[in-house]
């Protein structure tokens, strides 16, 4: 194992509002101290093990289908506190083939949640969908043809949904109804896609074309 030190270890907390990231070595990276992200953590390679509290953003970096050494994983010791967006991106010409399924994240519980998934939209009818299911983020590579009427995907998030259509529809605009009769845009907070919080009332949503 690897202990990282970091300016602001000495004080008893990791304020990051930059880049950490773990790009050597395919071991475990401990950080024994709190963390507070508001920049980008990620594991190229490896893992990096946070065994003390976390809260913020997160990311995730692809290069191919083998973990520890195209992409690596970040893992909680305490239930971390999300926020801000989780955000993947792809490297050395990588595009993930339908069925790849990627284990990015594992945790006891969460708390919190993102406020929108970027990245994960990989173009002509492929996406990687979020699963939060068995402790953890699992990354599924998925396909979905592209038609006249885009279709509109829900995902479980930390606490909510996550809700895209295909970035190829950009004439289109979610809007929200409690009852099915009177419906209104709904906020979105990125492009085709936002995670929407479970809060009662229940919502409904559908995509709606603009003129």
């Amino acid at each position: 194992d690897q202990l990282i030190r970091y300016p602001g270890y000495e004080l008893g907390l990791i304020t990051n509002a930059g880049t950490l990231r773990k790009s050597a070595a395919t071991g475990t990276t401990t950080i024994n101290i709190p963390v507070n992200n508001s920049g980008t953590v990620e594991a190229l390679v490896g893992t990096i093990n946070f065994n003390s509290e976390y809260s913020g953003t997160l990311s995730a970096s692809l290069a191919g289908t083998t973990a520890g050494t195209d992409y690596g994983k970040i893992q909680f010791s305490q239930p971390p506190h999300f926020s801000g967006p989780f955000t993947l991106t792809l490297r050395n010409g990588f595009l993930p083939l339908t069925g790849d399924t990627f284990d990015i994240a594992s945790f006891p519980s969460a708390t919190g949640d993102f406020s929108d998934f970027v990245g994960l939209d990989l173009g002509n009818g492929l996406h990687l969908a979020p699963h939060f299911e068995g402790g953890g983020l699992t990354l599924v590579t998925t396909f979905q043809p592209l038609q006249t009427v885009p279709t509109l995907t829900i995902s479980r998030t930390v606490s909510g949904v996550f809700l895209r259509w295909p970035g190829e529809y950009t004439n289109w605009a979610l809007y929200r109804s409690i009852d099915l009769k009177t419906w209104e845009p709904a906020t979105v907070s990125g492009a085709n896609s936002t995670v929407v919080p479970a809060v009662l009332p229940k919502e409904f949503f559908r995509l709606h074309e603009l003129p």
